[in-house]
């Protein structure tokens, strides 16, 4: 590893791990140990080390190094594991212990995640609101995890369509709408990815100055291992916390947003604008209550924790961290992926790596006799529930990061 740069060796960093069934398979459990031994060598110390600089522990410091220590100077990190709680209960938690304890970071490292012990110093030199490593799903066809809208408003001349890298032509294509069929599960349109930041544009005037539609779920689109990995930092719209470092503040500190467009899409804010003007004090508490709160972006998470709305929640359909990505894009929190990274996950291959995507993508299509290019099915169809895993977009996939 690298020598720490001066804004690693501030951070206190909380390394957050919901394990449901109190155990851990081999593999992670190694990795913990090289994460630990790797972080210790390069001047990362755990936890226990400042309790020892601060008379409260015996933390077993070598008597040479005793002398050099200075907890002030130096990255610190802490283990927490919340298990035989469910992962929205757990997670909550832990970002209570952050806010509370005073960390910088909290990195999200699940447990079936594998990460080199590199990455923490270099997301955390990213300086960024929150950074994810990408990752693949457990089953097939193991989709990278991370997650970006296609659909784009134009600034300059208010074009607004859907931009999507299509696999089968190689080039970047345009939709003016996305289908949207009727009582269908699936999504229907080019097989496509979303396209690098360099290949955004408007088609009607050229602009560059595009707004991403973040909340246009069904344009998003998993990142790809062939066409979006290896590209550097890239600001996403949400992702799995397999792997992912966010800064405390973002818990607790306002972004700057106070409504309109960025902060909920218009015909929503309408809707809620109409029941806060016609309900009295009295009927939104029993509204929040027993339906659901009114939504108010304007509150941090830290605010909305302390009036009963946890850190994280359960949604009706997806998971609790793709549901989290789009409160914090609500609050005006940067959502960022580092694509020079990779962490791998325990899946039932048994560990996916980025070569098992990569192979997928690259086994996507065949060539017919003729030459031209044939899509093959990644996954077989069950009659009885509908398609499983299949390489086009579901708007259910949006938060079914597993």
């Amino acid at each position: 590893m690298d020598e720490l740069s001066e804004q690693a060796k501030k951070a206190k960093v909380l390394v957050a791990q919901p394990n449901y069934t109190n155990s851990f398979s081999s593999e992670v459990h190694v990795n913990h140990l090289e994460c630990a031994v790797e972080w210790t060598r390069a001047g990362m110390w755990p936890m226990v080390q400042e309790a020892y600089e601060r008379g409260l522990a015996d933390a077993h410091i070598p008597e040479a190094e005793r002398e050099d220590l200075d907890v002030e100077q130096q990255l610190l990190y802490n283990f927490q594991i919340v298990g035989r709680t469910f992962v929205h209960f757990a997670r909550t938690q832990m970002a209570d212990v952050a806010v509370k304890g005073g960390y910088s970071h909290i990195l999200w490292f699940d447990d079936d995640a594998l990460i080199s012990p590199e990455y923490l110093p270099k997301m955390i030199d990213h300086d960024v609101d929150v950074v994810i490593a990408p990752y693949p799903m457990r089953r097939p066809a193991y989709e990278i995890g991370v997650l970006r809208s296609t659909a784009y408003r134009c600034n300059a001349c208010e074009w607004y369509g859907y931009l999507l890298w299509d696999y089968e032509t190689e080039k970047v294509v345009v939709l003016d709408t996305m289908p949207d069929p009727e009582g269908m599960e699936e999504e229907t349109g080019p097989v496509a990815c979303p396209p690098n930041d360099d290949e955004v544009f408007c088609p009607s005037c050229n602009s560059k100055d595009l707004w991403r539609d973040f909340h246009n779920h069904k344009a998003y689109r998993n990142l790809s291992a062939l066409h979006n990995l290896d590209q550097g930092m890239m600001s996403v719209d949400g992702g799995g916390t397999h792997a992912m470092l966010i800064k405390t503040e973002v818990l607790t500190d306002r972004r700057g947003v106070v409504g309109g467009p960025a902060a909920m899409p218009p015909e929503v804010q309408e809707i809620i604008d109409t029941l806060k003007n016609n309900l009295t004090s009295s009927q939104i508490k029993k509204y929040d209550h027993y339906l659901g709160d009114l939504p108010d972006e304007t509150s941090t998470f830290y605010e909305e924790n302390q009036q009963g709305k946890p850190y994280f929640l359960m949604p009706k359909r997806g998971t609790e961290d793709m549901y989290w990505c789009y409160r914090a894009r609500r609050k005006g929190v940067e959502i960022w992926c580092d694509t020079d990274m990779f962490a791998p996950h325990l899946g039932f291959a048994p560990v996916i790596t980025k070569g098992f995507r990569v192979k997928s993508e690259e086994d996507r299509y065949q060539l017919n006799g003729n030459g031209s290019k044939r899509e093959v099915q990644l996954t077989e169809l069950q009659d009885d529930n509908g398609a499983i895993r299949r390489p086009v977009l579901q708007q259910s996939k949006v938060g079914n990061l597993v």
